[in-house]
């Protein structure tokens, strides 16, 4: 992928998230209320709300954080979803389509938010990140 596509596709996800918050607030709650919605199983690995409130904000800022960067070429990602895959693992997370379903949640959420700003190139450059994002972790996952 050129330089030019990487930047645009970063571009084009960053404004989404933008358009997103302007419209919708702190997302979050959306997002994981589509999640659960998706994938009614995955509530019951939220335990950890009761002890940190703030640790789905975080979660969702992350995985923002990475969709971006990884359109980026940054090379912090790939040891990161090392990482994160371990440590779902140890949460209970057996599941790799827990992960997609929380990726379509957000792409969903954002999606909706955007309406009609959801252009055809903001379409395909949230495919693509989720698609490099899922292979990236299904690898990290079997290492």
């Amino acid at each position: 992928m050129s330089e030019g596509i990487v930047l645009d596709c970063a571009a084009l996800l960053e404004r989404s998230f933008e358009v997103a918050a302007e419209r919708g607030g702190d997302i979050t709650p959306l997002v994981f209320a589509r999640f659960f919605e998706i994938a009614p199983k995955a509530e019951a690995l939220f335990q950890l709300d009761t002890l940190d409130p703030q640790a789905r904000g975080r979660m969702l800022a992350e995985m923002l954080t990475m969709l971006v960067d990884q359109a980026r070429g940054e090379g912090y990602v790939g040891p990161t979803l090392a990482t994160i895959a371990a440590d779902h693992v140890a949460y209970g997370v057996e599941d790799f389509s827990l992960y997609e379903a929380w990726l379509d949640a957000l792409t969903d959420v954002v999606r909706d938010l955007n309406a009609a700003g959801w252009t055809p190139e903001i379409a395909a450059a949230w495919q693509r990140q989720r698609g490099q994002f899922l292979s990236a972790l299904a690898r990290k996952r079997h290492q």
